[in-house]
């Protein structure tokens, strides 16, 4: 019985619902729905609403379907939203209703689309093929929402520019919470992705949704691979439509190529969105094992490390970067203006560099370098002031604006270098075992000490480089704008930021031959070309190696030195004990006093360099020597110089022309006087001919105990002459004019003069009374005029006879040639 009447209630029900179910329908036809819901919504958005179709869905659950659902929003200032779907559907807990906490089984939009338009840029968002769902229900006094929304494509349109940013597969999937006013949301768990380049987490809260909307906020994501997210930015038209790339590429503006590596980041933000200012933001971005190219320096890097931002600024710790086996590790702290710009940057820097991993990077064609470089650097300053240190990006800086921001930056540390080499095959005199101790401290280097390899010989330097850094920003800014520029004076007379350069090196020795070797192989193919007659030719050297070299070229700007140099070695000279003290400015080279040992002897004067044309280096030298023994430095000059021995003292004023495919004797242009009070001289090397025809050898022509040597020389086109070397001897004096040529040619005409007082003192004459009668004049003096040719290895000298001819008159010499014998009838007889 009991069952029978539970199954006529439950039809009895059955039949309500069903008729309820119909009348409802009946009632809640299309247009009264319409009439009904479409009201509310549009009061609800503030906009205007227009559905294609819609209908109910009643008893199981209460539902409402619509097709065609559009609605456009004005959005200040000056923008609008527009929304359309293909289908809305929301399915609600009918008994929810009842009980006024209203649960949404479901609500669904499929073929979405939503578009922004208006504004000062003109540029339009567009939302296509919207895919969302969404549900909530009653949790302990609270709402609980789930929520997933698919975006197919997102575009940013600008048709002005004619531009197109689109972007395709956003998502986002959370689970979200409300009270039951509506009035506080919170975000439980949400994510959000594009494509598959980026999947982010976010979590938060927003309360007074009615009123300031006070919020919190974070947002954290899973990292990933950098390279394909960049590669898909670059692919993006920006160019045309951020107004500081217009004109550019921006792939062309990065200055380095990604490679690879992951990153990840997460953001914090608080605040009230109805105040913008009041909202705070704290982030990181975290790259690891980030693979980039630099462009200028064209050296593989990789980054590791963490970046932390805000709106007030961006820093790091810590943040390395590595090449190789050398790393930086670096600590900064930008801090933004409002406009969220840099205003003030602090940085610590901590170097290990080993030189050779920066070889390849540094554009050296046949060159490497080594050491290992270690430097503890920080500073800081204000973006006004670092702008100006290093002028970029086309923006021309005055040199006094150079100076003061480097007066203002606060940069300062210490570098350390071990082992430094720059290795090159061609170089005839190798620097090497560089090691290098300085301070640095605004904008120059200070307590600068160190020493050097040079070939194989040791040297000590020490100094310091004021103003260096601002000289070699505005050097960089000038050669920049005139990267041609091959006027090496004008170029050092424009720089206004003269440093302060002091400089003090010892060294043990320095061997110029191979530098002499080397300069001498690169002048084979221009000959004795002179510098004048190079100028003709038109063969100027292609390359300025000063202007490639600014450390080089600002050390010509002004310097002033101390040097000294225990031993200089040449193919001609060796100097010792070599100091000097002087300046460089603008190119000139002063070098006063300079002094050195030379063969025995010591050396004093001055030296004056003018480098400001590297194809044509002029040099003036003025110096005195005293006590130099003729032996050791003509024996290393002339093949000749070893027949002559004895304590000179000279002096030498003279112009040295040198330079690429110039050859400096050829362009050595001096005068000066030598003198000595005592020595020898063998001449047996070159009388041999002159014996020959006597029969035997004569020694006082052989062997000259000289007790005064002086005159005057000039050293001019490859030869060193002189008209008035004048002789004086026991055995008589010679009178000596002419020249010998740097190429080894010899030319001289020499007067040995014998007053008849030295003649009773020579044992030879005797042997050869009537031969000796032909060459003595009027008073007694015999006088002996010789002719020297040839060259220095095969030298010749022959005897003027034509005054003895003179005097005997052809029949005398027919009587002396029966008494003389066979040697004195050739000595007479007339040349061919």
């Amino acid at each position: 019985m009991k069952r029978k009447k539970l199954v006529v209630t439950l039809l009895v029900l059955a039949g309500i619902i069903v008729a309820a179910s119909v009348a409802l329908r009946l009632v809640l036809t299309r247009d009264k729905l319409l009439a009904l819901i479409v009201p509310r919504i549009e009061k609800a958005v503030q906009a205007e609403i227009t559905i294609g179709d819609i209908g109910i869905r009643f008893p199981f659950g209460f539902g409402v379907s619509a097709r065609e659902v559009a609605f456009t929003k004005a959005l200040p200032p000056g923008k609008t939203l527009r929304f359309d779907t293909e289908r809305l559907e929301v399915k609600v807990s009918l008994i929810s209703l009842i009980r006024r906490q209203p649960e949404i089984h479901k609500v669904e939009i499929k073929g979405g689309a939503i578009k922004f338009s208006g504004g000062k840029a003109e540029t339009r968002a567009e939302l296509e093929g919207i895919q969302a769902e969404m549900s909530m229900k009653p949790e302990g006094g609270a709402y609980g929402m789930e929520a997933e929304i698919n975006i197919h494509s997102t575009a940013l349109i600008n048709d002005s520019l004619q531009t197109r940013l689109s972007f395709n597969d956003l998502w986002i999937k959370g689970r979200l919470g409300s009270d039951l006013d509506f009035n506080a949301l919170e975000v439980k768990e949400c994510r959000l992705g594009m494509e598959e380049l980026l999947s982010v987490g976010l979590t938060g809260r927003c309360d007074d949704l009615r009123g300031r909307r006070k919020f919190s906020l974070r947002i954290q994501s899973d990292g990933g691979e950098i390279l394909p997210l960049v590669t898909r930015i670059l692919a993006l038209d920006l160019e045309k439509m951020v107004p500081a790339l217009q004109g550019k590429k921006l792939e062309a503006e990065m200055p380095l190529d990604i490679r690879g590596g992951t990153w990840a980041f997460s953001v914090d933000a608080s605040g009230e969105l109805i105040d913008p200012a009041s909202i705070v933001i704290r982030g990181e971005l975290e790259l690891e094992n980030v693979a980039v190219d630099p462009r200028e320096l064209k050296l593989p890097l990789k980054m590791n490390g963490k970046i932390a931002f805000s709106r007030e600024n961006i820093r790091s710790d810590r943040f390395a970067v590595v090449t190789g086996g050398s790393a930086a590790a670096l600590d900064f702290d930008v801090t933004l203006d409002k406009g969220s710009k840099p205003e003030k940057l602090s940085f610590a820097c901590n170097l290990d560099i080993d030189a050779a991993d920066l070889s390849p990077g540094l554009n050296l064609p046949g060159k490497s370098v080594k050491g290992k470089l270690k430097a503890d650097l920080r500073g800081g300053g204000k973006r006004p002031t670092l702008a100006d240190l290093f002028p970029a990006g086309g923006k021309k800086i005055p040199p006094p604006a150079i100076a003061q921001a480097w007066k203002e930056v606060q940069l300062e540390g210490k570098i350390n270098l071990r082992g430094g080499a720059v290795i090159s095959a061609e170089d005839p005199l190798p620097l090497s075992e560089l090691n290098i101790d300085a301070v640095i401290k605004k904008g120059g280097i200070s307590d600068l000490e160190g020493g050097f390899l040079l070939g194989k010989s040791p040297f000590r330097v020490k100094g310091s480089m004021q103003g260096i850094f601002p000289a070699f920003a505005e050097l960089a800014q000038t050669v920049k704008e005139n990267p041609s520029s091959g006027d090496l004076g004008k170029l050092l007379d424009s720089i206004q930021n003269a440093p302060e350069i002091s400089v003090e090196v010892n060294g043990h020795s320095f061997d110029a031959r191979p530098l002499e070797k080397a300069a001498g192989e690169k002048n084979k193919p221009a000959g004795s070309v002179s510098g004048k007659e190079q100028s003709k030719t038109g063969k100027e050297p292609q390359d300025n190696i000063l202007v490639a070299n600014p450390g080089t070229l600002l050390m010509l700007k002004k310097t002033a030195f101390q040097a000294r140099i225990d031993t200089i070695i040449t193919t001609k000279m060796v100097l010792y004990s070599c100091e000097a003290g002087g300046t460089i400015r603008d190119g000139r080279l002063n070098a006063y006093p300079v002094k050195l040992d030379y063969a025995g002897g010591k050396g004093e004067g001055k030296i004056d360099v003018d480098l400001r044309d590297p194809r044509r280096v002029k040099t003036r030298v003025n110096l005195a020597f005293r006590d130099i023994d003729a032996g050791q430095a003509l024996g290393r000059i002339h093949s000749m110089g070893s027949l002559v021995t004895g304590r000179f003292s000279f002096k030498v004023n003279g112009d040295l022309l040198s330079g690429p495919g110039i050859n400096p004797l050829t362009n050595l242009e001096a005068a000066g006087n030598a003198s000595s009070s005592g020595g020898e001289v063998n001449l047996a090397p070159l009388m041999g001919s002159v014996s020959q025809l006597a029969g035997s050898r004569i020694s006082f022509l052989e062997q000259i105990n000289y007790r005064q040597w002086q005159g005057n020389y000039l050293i001019r086109d490859g030869r060193f002459s002189t008209n008035d070397w004048k002789i004086k001897s026991p055995s008589g004096d010679w009178d000596i004019k002419g020249f010998f040529g740097f190429d080894g040619t010899l030319q001289y005409a020499a007067r040995l003069f014998v007053t008849p007082q030295a003649q009773q003192n020579m044992k030879d004459l005797s042997r050869y009374r009537d031969l000796v009668e032909l060459f003595r004049d009027d008073q007694g003096n015999l006088i002996l005029d010789f002719d020297i040719g040839g060259t220095a290895k095969s030298p010749r000298v022959q005897l003027d006879q034509s005054r003895a001819r003179k005097k005997a008159g052809e029949k005398l010499m027919d009587e002396l040639k029966k008494g003389a014998g066979d040697k004195l009838k050739d000595l007479l007889k007339k040349k061919d």
